[in-house]
């Protein structure tokens, strides 16, 4: 068995799931999942880059929820700056903040952000730019659907 890089599994990932959504996908409020008529597209649910498209999955959620009853947090956010991730769900929920002593853990090692991919050699910037001009569409589209929240 070969052993792949991050970079090639990403890689052989966007190769993947490219053919099986519309070009328009990130725009299209019709479409909400990939074409699973296209044999290539039936087994793709455990792709990184299919969990990753937000604004497909949160289209779904938005024909069920009000907009104004979801909030979106960044996982690096969760990570790095965990106080104000907390703040901003108490404010969200209208809850009371939590006590200024609160013990949290910031920055462990074991979470994967995108500045301890680069250091570790675990991804490069090819890599990255890669997936940035990928997710640039449905980053936008979580910009209009969210206005003011930035994914990237």
């Amino acid at each position: 068995v070969p052993d792949f890089t991050p970079e090639e599994i990403m890689a052989i990932n966007l190769k993947c799931v490219q053919p099986c959504y519309p070009n328009d996908l990130a725009t299209n409020d019709d479409a909400t999942w990939h074409d699973e008529t296209k044999p290539a597209c039936r087994n793709i649910y455990f792709t990184p880059l299919v969990h990753s498209l937000y604004a497909v999955h949160l289209r779904r959620w938005l024909r069920v929820f009000e907009r104004s009853s979801l909030l979106l947090l960044r996982f690096d956010d969760l990570v790095l700056q965990p106080l104000k991730a907390l703040r901003d769900v108490c404010n969200f929920l209208g809850v009371e903040h939590l006590h200024p002593q609160f013990k949290v853990e910031v920055g462990r090692t074991n979470f994967t952000t995108m500045e301890r991919l680069l250091a570790s050699g675990t991804t490069d910037h090819w890599l990255l730019a890669r997936l940035h001009a990928f997710f640039v569409p449905h980053n936008a589209a979580l910009e209009r659907m969210f206005p003011g929240t930035s994914f990237w």
